[in-house]
């Protein structure tokens, strides 16, 4: 009986130790898990961040569209097919409206792979709807998207009425550019926005998919869409819990970054100051971790920084149970930097 129980009490032992051994291989492979997923969902988001940053403003090249803040556009697939108004900028950074939300990246650039010079028209046309003759349309195809921004006079640079149309047709003997309604060119509005442009406009190729994506972080992912052809946000990168941005700016002329914020640009003049945008992500494990001893989570105690500040990620009461890592880069705008001159 006695060698019964003794035998009773080392089984009970060994079992404990067996579950203890097999709780701590769960942690530590919960944790790898989890630290690997992180590491590999931020570095994803950081590279597709990086290289829309790198190519932002390209065919953009002239200053004075920056002038354009309410760009109308219209794609006929869309809900709703007339676009909100926007700026022709390389990016623009909507600052979340508190500390545990979110800031927004827009990024917006030409896909055309052969002219990324402004043209201007030869004449006016007759109305809106008339063709655009061109002086040179030398790159244009079917289907490219174009920008038109009319200048108030040929002296005085400060753009009006810019809008987006498609090229419907390239009439043989001309350089006239025609941008007609149907269902295979979706991006012409019937009437053309009822804007008529003159021989101060400007015409800019955008090619055939132009990019204005819109990355934002919604139910713990980071999410984007590209702006003229889509409403429906696609998940890019998931367990992303917070993304912050900051425009870069010379503000004394010495060609040297000197205060990096979220003000937006008004001006064309203000946006010849930013150099850069400065863009980070904070990555979460996939799985919390268990709570400690006493019952509440101390996996993470501190909330995670960057070189603009601290997150706050209180919004999710149980935030302290999960591991985090934040990726931050600083991406020169090189398209803007180049064509200032």
């Amino acid at each position: 009986m006695v060698e019964l129980m003794v035998a009773v009490v080392i089984g009970m032992v060994g079992m404990v130790a067996l579950f203890q051994l097999s709780k701590m291989a769960e942690g530590q492979r919960r944790s790898t898990i989890s630290g690997s997923d992180a590491q590999s969902n931020g570095m994803f988001a950081m590279y597709a961040l990086q290289g829309d940053l790198r190519q932002a403003g390209y065919g953009l090249n002239w200053n004075v569209l920056l002038d354009c803040a309410a760009t109308k556009a219209y794609n006929a697939t869309r809900t709703p097919s007339t676009l909100p108004t926007f700026p022709v900028a390389p990016v623009i950074i909507g600052a979340a409206a508190n500390a545990t939300q979110s800031d927004t990246v827009t990024i917006f650039y030409s896909s055309s792979q052969q002219v990324t010079s402004p043209v201007a028209l030869s004449s006016s046309p007759a109305n809106a709807t008339a063709a655009y003759p061109l002086q040179s349309r030398f790159g244009y195809a079917l289907g490219d998207l174009i920008l038109l921004a009319e200048r108030r006079t040929a002296s005085v640079p400060i753009v009006t009425d810019c809008i987006v149309a498609q090229v419907s047709g390239l009439p043989a003997g001309s350089s006239d550019i025609e941008h007609a309604a149907s269902a295979n060119y979706p991006y012409n509005k019937s009437d053309a926005f009822g804007i008529s442009f003159t021989t101060n406009a400007r015409v800019f190729n955008l090619g055939p998919s132009p990019v204005r994506n819109v990355y934002e972080v919604a139910s713990n992912n980071l999410t984007v869409r590209n702006f003229l052809s889509s409403a429906t946000e696609n998940v890019l990168a998931p367990q992303i819990v917070q993304m912050r941005a900051q425009y870069c700016k010379d503000t004394d002329g010495d060609t040297a970054t000197d205060a990096c914020n979220t003000t937006t640009p008004a001006t064309a003049a203000d946006w010849r100051q930013v150099l850069s945008v400065r863009v980070a992500v904070v990555a979460r494990s996939g799985q919390p971790e268990k709570p400690s001893g006493s019952g509440g989570c101390d996996t993470t105690t501190t909330a995670p920084t960057w070189q603009g500040g601290s997150f706050d990620l209180s919004a999710a009461a149980d935030w302290q149970c999960y591991r985090y890592r934040v990726f931050e880069t600083t991406v020169p705008l090189r398209n803007q930097i180049w064509f200032q001159s």
